[in-house]
């Protein structure tokens, strides 16, 4: 008799591991159904190029006002048949001293909520009221490709434009 008294015992706690068992993978998987439908914070970038004019600075940026960071997948600069990642080779000016430009290669980030420039001229970096007047006018003209994804790979755009 007590030996089936024992192996009952065995089979019962048995039964009671089993049933923890199943009830532990099914709390496991609705934790993780949970998980995978929650709502995902949204990380869209969204690029503008856009010019500043002031009476002594010239300059040309890119913004990104989305929410999340934004990855350069491929940027063009391009004059007629001219095109370049760096929008300061297509400008033809005389003893031109930038400020401040950037390339925009591959893979390069622009940080939500941030802008780059992309090229800056000042009248007391040139010394010349013409150099700024011409960076004005050679800038009109000029078109802008950029292709940019999220950092999760989703791709965003053309930014298509032309500067005036």
């Amino acid at each position: 008799m007590k030996l089936a008294n024992s192996k009952n015992t065995r089979e019962v706690i048995l039964f009671y591991i089993a049933i923890i068992g199943a009830i532990a993978g099914a709390i496991w998987t609705l934790f993780l159904w949970v998980n995978d439908n929650q709502p995902k914070p949204s990380l869209k970038p969204h690029l503008k190029v856009h010019s500043k004019i002031y009476t002594n600075i010239k300059s040309i940026e890119i913004a990104n006002d989305g929410t999340g960071p934004a990855v350069i997948k491929n940027a063009k600069f391009c004059r007629n048949t001219a095109c370049t990642n760096n929008i300061v080779d297509l400008f033809k000016i005389q003893n031109i001293k930038y400020d401040t430009f950037t390339n925009l290669n591959r893979n390069s980030t622009i940080k939500n909520d941030t802008s780059k420039i992309l090229a800056k001229v000042s009248e007391s970096n040139t010394n010349s009221k013409n150099t700024l007047r011409d960076f004005e006018a050679q800038k009109a003209g000029i078109s802008v490709h950029i292709e940019y994804t999220d950092i999760e790979g989703n791709m965003y755009g053309p930014l298509n434009i032309e500067l005036k």
